[in-house]
């Protein structure tokens, strides 16, 4: 169902893009600096078809496991956003295995959150995990590299 997300680096989003892997080389350094801080944090990233079309990836805490949903996925840049959205999550959860603290400050999430992803959280999510989806939907946003830093400094 999944295949290793490394191996087909650029996400091998095979409903898009041609199903050839890419080559680990082809990433800039900011990607391979988040391959990087996800593996040694322990966190396993696999990219394949979801059984529904209704997420772009997850998150399973338990497992340290990122799925990315490559039927539902349909760009390079959408893969990569959804791959730094999933990362902020690991790296929640690296702060607070319940996943209820966020590596930023609610100033920060106040003065750089995104009123339409705000929008969007409030009627997709329940109210438990309204902040740090704000705070993902926010971050993922950031260079590669940046997001990188960040699951670094939370997760080791």
């Amino acid at each position: 169902m999944f295949r290793s997300f490394i191996a087909s680096a650029t996400l091998a989003v095979a409903t898009v893009v041609a199903p050839v892997a890419a080559e680990a080389s082809s990433l800039t350094a900011g990607q391979r600096q988040l391959m990087q801080a996800l593996n040694a944090a322990g966190v396993t990233v696999e990219a394949g078809e979801c059984p529904e079309d209704t997420a772009y990836g997850w998150f399973l805490p338990k497992e340290k496991f990122i799925a990315l949903c490559t039927n539902v996925i349909d760009s390079e840049k959408v893969a990569w956003q959804t791959l730094k959205h999933e990362a902020i999550h690991a790296a929640q959860q690296c702060i607070n295995p319940s996943m209820t603290s966020t590596v930023t400050t609610p100033a920060f999430l106040q003065k750089y959150g995104n009123q339409s992803d705000w929008e969007f959280i409030k009627s997709a999510y329940e109210k438990y995990d309204w902040l740090i989806e704000l705070e993902a939907f926010t971050l993922m946003r950031l260079p590669s590299g940046e997001v990188a830093g960040i699951v670094n400094k939370a997760c080791n």
